[in-house]
C-alpha cells in the first residue's frame, strides 16, 4: 500500500514499529521460582509443581517456557489436559525435543506481581541417576530463572530416609534436608498435626527456630518449637493430604553438626509411627578454621562498581592447585554474566578459570598455586562487580576445601540516582544508517538524549531491536561497537536484537552516543521501505524511543517534536512537553474516525476556538472552520465541505473529526507506537 503524504508515512513507520515492539525482549526476570516434584526418586515419572512471581504482565495466549536439563525425559504427547496454570488448563502446549522444553500459552491475563502456579500432571520422568539438575523458566517478556532439583537414588527401604547437609565438619553450622520418603501404610500429612524430629545431640539445636527457616514438602512450617534435642513442627495447610515427607532446615535455622566426628542418625515420629534416617558421617573438628571473615570494598556506595577482596583461614585444611572456590554474592544483579580470569586473583596469582552462574562465581586456582590454608581472593574493579542497589548490610558466602564460611556484614550506603521517565525528553533522539542501499553492510548510530535510570558498567545494558528484514550476525565483536567513544565490555545478540554492556557507568539524564560500525556486518534489507529500530535499556520498562529509517531511497519523516500534542483513545487528557492536561471528554472513534473535543484545538494547539452545545469554530491564521452539531458538513470560509462523520456532542462538548481539522490546517497527524498515542503538530 503506497503512502503519498508525509503524515501517512509516519503512520506506516509506526505500523512497522509495532511488530518490533512485540518481538523485543524485556530486561526482567521472574521472581521466587520454586520447582517441587511429587517424587524426587531417580528414573521415576513425577508430577511437577512450578511456582513463581511475575515481574511483567502476561496477556492470554502469551507463552511461558519451561526447560528441563537434558537428563529429564519429556513425553511428546503432553497436551493442554496435562498442564494447569493457576488451576485452569493451558490454552496450548508444545514440546520442543531439541531444547527439552515445554512451551505453554497462558489461559488468562496475568499482571506484574501475580503469583503463578503451573502443575505438570503427567509426562515428566526424572533423570536416571542421582544429583542436582536444573529446571529453567522464562516468560514471553522475562529472562530465564533457574532452580536446582535434587534427584535421589531409588531406595526400596521407605523406613530409612536420607540426610543431606552442606557441611560435614564437626560443630559446623549447616542446613539439613531429611527425605523425601513415603509415610507408612495409609498415613497422610494432616494440617495442624505435629511432626517430631529428634537429633543426636541437643547441642545441635538453637533455643528457637523461625518458621520461615523450616519447610515441609517445600512449604513454610505453621509453627516450630525446640525442646532439648527435639523439634516439633506443625504441618501447614498447603501439604494437607501428602503421603510422603521431606523436611528442610535452612542454614539460617541455626542447626550445627555434632561436636565430635562419627556416624549419626536422626529420628522422626509422626502419627504414632517412627522413622529412622540412614547414617550420615561427621568428620573431624573444624574449630581452627575461620568462623567468618571481613570483606573489603574500594567503594561502598549504592550501585557502584567496586573491587571486592577477602581473606579466609581454613585451619587444618589447605587449598591446593586446580581447586575450586565458590563465592556467593547477595544478588545476581551484582554479578556480570562474564568475568575475565585476569580480573580475579587467589593469593596474588591469576585464576586459571572463572565462570558465573546467577549470583555465584566459581574460581579455579592455577596449577602453579602453592597449597595454603590462608587464602586471599581479590576481584578487581575490572571484574565489574557492582554493589547492591539499596543501602543496608550484606554478606558473602564462600565455599572452598569442603568448608562453607559466611562473611561479616559489610555496609552499603547512599541511594541510586534516577529521574522519572516523563522528565527525560527523547523526542529528538536519533537512529541513522551510514548506508541505505539495499542488502549492504551499514553502520548504525544512535543518539540518546537521556536515560531515566542509570546503567552500571558491565552489569546493565542497552539493546537495539532491529527488524527481521535486516541481516544481523550471530556474534558481534565488542571492538566494532562504541558507547560514548569507548568499546563496551561485552556485546551479544538475541535473535535480531543487539545487546550492549557499556564499559563505563552511564548516568541518569545524561546523553549517550551508541555506534555500531559497518565492520559489524549488519546488512540492510533487500526491500525498499521504511523500517523501525527500537532502543531499550535494561533498567526501564518501556522503550527509550523508536525511530524509522529509510532503505532503498525511501524517505522517512523526522522525529516527533517535543511540543507535539499526544492523545490516547478513551483517555480524557493530552500530553505536551511531558506535561499532562485534562480534557472535558475523552477522544473516541465513530465509523472509523477519531473524534476529539473542540477544547483540544484550543488547549493543545493554541488555536482560537469557540464552542457551545450546538456549534464550534476553529480559527488558524486566515482559515476559519465552522461546525454544526449533528451535521456532516462544515464551512471553510464561505465554502461548504463534506465531513467524514457528523459532528457529535457529548456532555455539552462538540466532538470534531481530528483528521479533517489536521488536513485543512496543514498539521501533521500520526501514530506513535512507542506510547500508543495519536500525535498532532505543525
Amino acid at each position: 500500500m503506497k503512502k503519498t503524504k508525509k503524515r501517512l508515512s509516519f503512520v506506516l513507520a509506526a505500523t512497522v514499529a509495532a511488530s518490533t515492539f512485540v518481538a523485543a525482549p524485556q530486561a526482567y526476570a521472574i521472581d521466587d521460582l520454586d520447582v517441587d516434584p511429587e517424587t524426587d526418586q531417580a528414573d521415576e515419572e513425577s508430577k511437577y509443581t512450578i511456582t513463581f512471581t511475575l515481574e511483567d504482565d502476561l496477556e492470554k495466549g502469551d507463552e511461558i517456557t519451561i526447560r528441563f536439563e537434558d537428563e529429564y525425559e519429556i513425553d511428546d504427547n503432553i497436551d493442554e489436559r496435562d498442564i494447569e496454570v493457576n488451576g485452569d488448563d493451558a490454552d496450548e502446549v508444545e514440546v520442543d525435543d531439541r531444547e527439552n522444553e515445554i512451551v505453554i500459552e497462558v489461559p488468562e491475563d496475568l499482571e506484574d506481581g501475580d503469583d503463578v502456579e503451573i502443575e505438570i500432571k503427567d509426562g515428566i520422568t526424572n533423570p536416571d541417576k542421582d544429583g542436582e539438575f536444573y529446571v529453567k523458566v522464562r516468560t514471553e517478556h522475562e529472562s530465564w530463572k533457574t532452580f536446582d532439583v535434587d534427584i535421589e537414588e531409588d531406595d526400596d527401604d521407605d523406613e530409612e530416609f536420607s540426610v543431606d547437609i552442606d557441611e560435614d565438619d564437626a560443630g559446623a553450622k549447616t542446613s539439613y534436608t531429611l527425605g523425601k520418603f513415603d509415610l507408612k501404610g495409609s498415613d497422610e500429612l494432616k494440617k495442624g498435626k505435629t511432626i517430631t524430629v529428634k537429633f543426636p545431640d541437643d547441642d545441635m539445636l538453637p533455643s528457637s527456630i523461625d518458621t520461615d527457616d523450616v519447610e515441609i514438602n517445600g512449604e513454610e512450617a505453621e509453627d516450630v518449637d525446640v525442646n532439648g534435642d527435639e523439634v516439633d513442627i506443625e504441618i501447614p495447610d498447603d501439604v494437607d493430604g501428602d503421603d510422603d515427607l521431606k523436611i528442610e532446615f535452612k542454614k539460617a535455622a541455626g542447626l550445627k553438626n555434632p561436636s565430635s566426628k562419627g556416624d549419626y542418625t536422626i529420628e522422626i515420629e509422626y502419627d504414632g509411627e517412627d522413622y529412622e534416617s540412614e547414617e550420615f558421617e561427621i568428620k573431624g573438628s573444624s574449630s581452627s578454621a575461620s568462623t567468618d571473615f571481613t570483606v573489603d570494598l574500594s567503594d561502598k556506595s549504592v550501585g557502584a562498581n567496586s573491587s571486592y577482596s577477602f581473606e579466609v583461614d581454613l585451619g587444618s585444611k589447605k587449598l591446593s592447585y586446580n581447586n575450586e572456590i565458590q563465592v556467593e554474592f547477595p544478588s545476581s544483579e551484582m554479578v556480570p554474566s562474564y568475568i575475565a580470569p585476569a580480573s580475579v586473583t587467589i593469593n596474588g596469582s591469576k585464576a586459571s578459570s572463572v565462570w558465573v552462574y546467577g549470583n555465584k562465581v566459581y574460581i579455579s586456582t592455577p596449577f602453579s598455586f602453592t597449597p595454603d590454608n590462608n587464602v586471599k581472593v581479590a576481584f578487581s574493579k575490572d571484574a565489574y562487580i557492582t554493589n547492591p542497589k539499596s543501602a543496608g548490610n550484606y554478606k558473602l558466602s564462600v565455599k572452598m576445601a569442603g568448608t562453607t564460611i559466611e562473611s561479616k556484614n559489610f555496609s552499603i550506603s547512599g541511594t541510586m540516582i534516577s529521574v522519572p521517565n516523563g522528565s527525560v525528553d527523547n523526542s529528538t533522539a536519533t537512529v541513522t544508517l551510514s548506508k541505505t542501499a539495499l542488502n549492504t553492510p551499514t553502520a548504525i548510530t544512535v543518539g540518546i538524549k537521556g536515560l531515566a535510570a542509570p546503567l552500571t558498567r558491565g552489569q546493565d545494558f542497552l539493546e537495539l531491536a532491529i527488524p527481521a528484514e535486516f541481516a544481523v550476525p550471530t556474534a558481534i565483536n565488542a571492538s566494532h561497537v562504541k558507547v560514548n567513544g569507548l568499546a563496551p565490555s561485552y556485546v551479544t545478540t538475541r535473535g535480531q536484537n543487539v545487546v550492549i554492556y557499556p564499559s563505563q557507568d552511564l548516568y541518569a539524564n545524561a546523553a549517550v552516543s551508541l555506534a555500531i560500525a559497518e565492520t559489524a556486518n549488519i546488512k540492510t534489507p533487500s526491500t525498499a521501505k521504511a523500517y523501525s529500530i527500537g532502543v531499550y535499556s535494561s533498567e526501564e520498562r518501556e522503550p527509550l524511543f523508536v525511530r524509522s529509517v529509510g532503505v532503498g531511497g525511501v524517505n522517512v519523516p523526522p522525529p516527533v517534536p517535543a511540543d507535539a500534542a499526544r492523545l490516547k483513545l478513551n483517555v480524557a487528557s493530552f500530553t505536551k512537553n511531558g506535561q499532562s492536561h485534562a480534557l472535558a471528554v475523552a477522544p473516541y472513534t465513530a465509523n472509523g474516525n477519531t473524534l476529539v473535543p473542540a477544547q483540544f484545538f484550543r488547549d493543545a494547539l493554541g488555536l482560537s476556538t469557540q464552542w457551545n452545545g450546538n456549534s464550534a469554530v476553529v480559527v488558524s491564521g486566515s482559515t476559519v472552520i465552522r461546525f454544526t452539531v449533528g451535521s456532516d458538513t462544515a464551512m471553510i470560509g464561505q465554502t461548504t465541505v463534506r465531513l467524514p462523520v457528523a459532528v457529535q456532542v457529548k456532555e455539552g462538548m462538540p466532538m470534531l473529526p481530528i483528521r479533517f481539522v489536521s488536513d485543512t490546517l496543514k498539521y501533521t497527524l500520526g501514530w506513535d507506537g512507542a506510547t500508543s498515542s495519536i500525535v498532532m503538530y505543525k
